[in-house]
């Protein structure tokens, strides 16, 4: 009985809310990337395009970090199912821009991540957040391309990657969020 009362403390004490110093070992695990199962996916991924993407926490950029990051995303979708396809829009600017329709080219892929640059910064208003305020309008104009992709059996996924605050209000997030499943389209938003 003290045996067990004693595991039960050592449970209790790796609950806790504090960061565990293994949390850099296991973010930085490879995952297997190709499920056991080859999934039929239409993807489209939502670039971060703002200035906040300029920042050098993660060498050389945030913004050449996030391509590599879709380069290998793109790979991965496309060699998983010879049906797949993805698509890319960046979120930034004054709206969201569709650079790539669904296609299986890696290559068409990879020169549109060559070609994506900074949207032009605008200096705010006193008082305004700046941040990533076009991110439901990047995500509706994917649900969009999505629902009209060549194949209907392959299931819709938006991937968005987010590099600065977001400001769109919440109710407008969760109300996009409930069309979205009632439209059966899967949401992966990489911070």
């Amino acid at each position: 009985e003290d045996h067990a009362s004693h595991h039960r403390s050592t449970t209790l004490v790796t609950i806790h809310p504090e960061p565990s110093p293994l949390l850099p070992s296991l973010i930085s695990r490879p995952l297997n990337p190709f499920p056991s199962t080859m999934v039929l996916e239409a993807t489209m991924i939502c670039l971060d395009n703002s200035e906040w993407m300029r920042n050098g926490d993660y060498p050389p950029s945030r913004l050449d970090a996030q391509q590599d990051a879709v380069n290998l995303l793109c790979s991965v979708k496309v060699n998983q199912n010879p049906e797949n396809t993805v698509g890319v829009l960046t979120s930034a600017g004054t709206s969201a821009r569709v650079l790539i329709t669904q296609t299986q080219d890696l290559g068409k892929v990879l020169q549109t991540l060559h070609d994506i640059t900074l949207a032009p910064y605008s200096r705010p208003a006193k008082g305004e957040v700046v941040g990533s305020d076009g991110i439901a309008a990047a995500i509706q104009k994917a649900c969009l391309a999505l629902k009209h992709r060549q194949n209907q059996n392959q299931r819709p996924r938006v991937v968005v990657f987010v590099g600065s605050p977001i400001v769109t209000p919440a109710e407008e997030l969760v109300k996009l969020g409930k069309k979205m499943k009632k439209n059966a389209v899967r949401l992966d938003v990489i911070c």
